[in-house]
């Protein structure tokens, strides 16, 4: 049973980018944390319903404006989760301030 997940770039990120973090769980109504080892602070962007046909739950969460470097990213997840997975991406471009205008549907 996962209870956190480590996922590393794999070579460095660029300071001023944007890391984006997208979280799909086995599991309803759990607390996520994400960090990573540059200390980049992350917010949740999004959060879907529970899909009672996939049985998942998805979220995204971002870190703008990040320190550059080599980097891993965790996720931890509150309570036992049988399936759990991630994917992280590092975007440029993005100026700091804008709004990222993301929208589950």
């Amino acid at each position: 049973m996962a209870t956190s997940l480590n996922i590393a770039f794999g070579s460095n990120v660029v300071a001023g980018n944007l890391i984006s973090v997208e979280i799909r769980i086995g599991a309803r109504d759990r607390t996520l944390t994400v960090t990573d080892t540059l200390t980049n602070t992350y917010a949740q962007s999004v959060a879907s319903a529970y899909s009672t046909g996939g049985g998942t739950q998805s979220y995204i969460y971002y870190a703008a404006n990040i320190a550059g470097g080599a980097n891993t990213v965790t996720v931890a997840i509150s309570g036992a989760n049988a399936r759990m997975g991630a994917i992280i991406r590092e975007i440029s471009g993005l100026g700091l301030g804008q709004d990222l205008g993301m929208e589950w549907r």
